[in-house]
C-alpha cells in the first residue's frame, strides 16, 4: 500500500480529534498481519490507545506472534458505529484504519502502565482489583505496540 487517498473522499474524516474519539470509544478492532506463506491473517482483538499508539496484549506464542517476527508491518481496522439501513440497501458507519509497525514492550514499568490502561478502559469499576491484578500478572502476557505511521477515518454517519 502506498496509503492512497479514499475513493469516496467526501466520507473522509478530516478531524483528528474525531478519529481519536472513535479509537478511544471502540472496544475492539481487527489486527491484520502477513503470514510467512503470504496469506493475510486478521484477528479481532481488544486494545488500548495509549501515548498515541495502539497497544495489544497476547500470549507469548501463536500465529500473530510468528507474523510479527516475520514482518513487523500491520494494519488495524476499527468500526466505531454502524447502522444497517435495509430498505435503502445501505449502511451508515464510522471506521478507522491504522497502518504501522509492531514491536514488543519489554520494559516492566512500560508494560505495567499499558496493562493498567487496559484496566482503565475495560474494567474501570474495578481499578483497585485491576491494579493488584496487573502487579501480580504482568509477567504473563506479552504486550505489543502498533506504532501509528498512517491513519485514515471514514464516515457517512447521519
Amino acid at each position: 500500500c502506498m496509503f492512497n487517498d479514499l475513493v469516496r473522499i467526501k466520507n473522509k474524516i478530516k478531524d483528528k480529534e474525531k478519529i481519536e474519539k472513535i479509537i478511544k470509544e471502540t472496544d475492539y478492532g481487527v489486527l491484520s498481519t502477513i503470514c510467512k506463506n503470504g496469506y493475510p491473517y486478521g484477528v479481532p482483538l481488544n486494545y488500548t490507545y495509549y501515548d498515541n499508539n495502539i497497544y495489544l496484549h497476547s500470549a507469548k506464542r501463536g500465529l500473530k506472534i510468528e507474523n510479527f517476527k516475520n514482518n513487523d508491518k500491520a494494519s488495524f481496522s476499527i468500526v466505531g458505529y454502524k447502522e444497517i439501513i435495509p430498505e435503502k440497501f445501505n449502511t451508515f458507519y464510522e471506521s478507522v484504519i491504522i497502518f504501522g509497525t509492531i514491536s514488543e514492550i519489554t520494559e516492566i514499568e512500560d508494560k505495567k502502565d499499558i496493562l493498567l490502561s487496559f484496566i482503565n478502559k475495560y474494567s474501570s469499576n474495578f481499578l483497585s482489583k485491576g491494579y493488584d491484578y496487573v502487579n501480580k500478572a504482568y509477567k504473563g502476557p506479552s504486550v505489543y505496540k502498533l506504532k501509528i505511521e498512517h491513519i485514515t477515518g471514514k464516515s457517512n454517519k447521519k
